[in-house]
């Protein structure tokens, strides 16, 4: 499904990079041109398809950072043993891809002197104090697996107090203890009132009961580093998905919230009649041999344009009714894709919500009228993010690759996964 939408996600993009290098090598010459020097950060998080990444990318220089006993990702693939056998894996070998492609490709000469591996340990500690450092040597002690000889931290700050280890009965207690904590302090004078506490947690979902107990206890609180949740925010994503509508028409997902924001009287029987549509249109040109065949977006486009080429009919898939609530649609959208070949992302996106009216949608789904406000603050602060890819260009092309929009997309897609659930 995601294929036929022209769709990858994040877990794709590995894969299918690896399999590209692994079986042209026209492309992996290419890269090795480029890129002569590869930096790996948190080496011990790699999987064992980005490790062969890394190989099928080397050359001759290769620079890795890692620590096996830091490794958290193993859920998801991580091997930290990687760590133990990189000296094997790549000391003596005439390439990093040695013994990953086949016989008659391996054997081919490589100018140079083989890889040489040279392993510096970095054992100063500068973070934490001694006791903090010694306390978690020996839990990596009890527990760590990894099969190269541990090497010893050495603390360089002062003793510090003892760590403490406190177990609590379940999350919101584990949230009054940290409140009443901070109050306790107050009242014994270790903190003043105008003192500032961070409360650091592994994940947003961990706020709620720290926010409840703020307020049972009458402590005053500031969240604080919000970009992942900006995108979550019902406002930021109907305009996203306008964008990622633009940028890749095939994608459903987007097509179905768009249809929503604002409504439309287009209901999930008038969509699949649509797609029903498009789905006829697309198979007709495949009929004729074209390799290209249309979008959905020119399928709606051609509910106003009229049909060419003897392409179906879209009252034989649609209801005279959902026709005539697609149309004001379309018509709006083909006045947005001229707009989108001349203006920069950030205009763009203002016009969207100026075209379609998403001021009035925002409006409706507020509660009150300083929530309207806090919708619109964050739309223009989207606007805002988008203005890096200003001086690119229009964020429209006739070919739709690295253009300022994708550019714009992709950065947030990636915030947004790499953002804790």
């Amino acid at each position: 499904a995601k294929y036929s939408e022209n769709s990858l996600d994040f877990d794709d993009l590995i894969l299918l990079t690896r399999e590209l290098l692994l079986n042209h090598q026209d492309v992996r010459e290419q890269l090795h041109r480029r890129y002569r020097h590869i930096l790996v950060d948190e080496f011990q998080d790699t999987s064992k398809v980005q490790l062969d990444l890394v190989r099928l990318l080397t050359t001759s220089s290769l620079f890795v950072v890692g620590d096996g006993d830091q490794s958290i990702y193993s859920w998801r693939g991580a091997c930290p043993e990687s760590m133990d056998t990189f000296e094997s894996s790549f000391h003596n070998r005439r390439h990093g891809w040695e013994g990953l492609l086949g016989d008659e490709i391996n054997n081919l000469a490589v100018s140079g002197e083989p890889l040489r591996v040279h392993t510096v340990y970095l054992m100063e500690n500068y973070r934490s104090t001694s006791n903090i450092v010694k306390a978690a040597q020996r839990v990596i002690g009890e527990e760590g697996e990894q099969e190269t000889e541990r090497q010893e931290m050495k603390p360089m700050r002062g003793s510090g107090p003892s760590p403490r280890v406190l177990a609590c009965k379940n999350g919101k207690a584990e949230a009054s203890f940290v409140v009443k904590t901070i109050n306790s302090m107050v009242e014994a004078g270790d903190l003043s009132q105008s003192s500032t506490v961070a409360l650091v947690y592994r994940t947003n979902a961990q706020s709620r009961l720290l926010e409840e107990a703020c307020v049972e206890y009458n402590l005053r609180y500031v969240i604080r580093g919000s970009s992942g949740a900006f995108y979550r925010r019902q406002e930021v994503q109907d305009c996203m998905a306008y964008l990622r509508l633009f940028y890749n028409p095939r994608d459903r997902n987007a097509w179905a919230r768009c249809i929503k924001a604002p409504t439309k009287g287009i209901g999930p029987a008038s969509l699949k009649e649509f797609f029903s549509y498009y789905d006829a249109i697309k198979e007709h040109y495949m009929e004729e041999g074209r390799t290209s065949p249309p979008s959905p977006l020119d399928a709606l486009m051609s509910l106003v344009e009229g049909n060419t080429n003897s392409t179906p009919d879209p009252s034989q898939f649609m209801s005279t009714r959902s026709i005539n609530r697609f149309v004001p649609f379309a018509s709006d959208m083909r006045a947005l894709i001229a707009k989108g070949f001349l203006e920069d992302t950030s205009t763009f996106l203002l016009s969207i919500v100026d075209d379609l009216k998403l001021n009035s949608h925002f409006d409706a789904i507020s509660s009150t009228k300083d929530e309207y406000e806090d919708r619109l603050a964050n739309v223009m602060e989207l606007a805002k993010a988008s203005e890096r890819y200003k001086d690119d260009g229009p964020c429209l092309t006739d070919d739709g690759l690295n253009t300022p929009l994708a550019s714009f997309i992709d950065d947030v897609a990636l915030i947004s996964e790499l953002e804790p659930d």
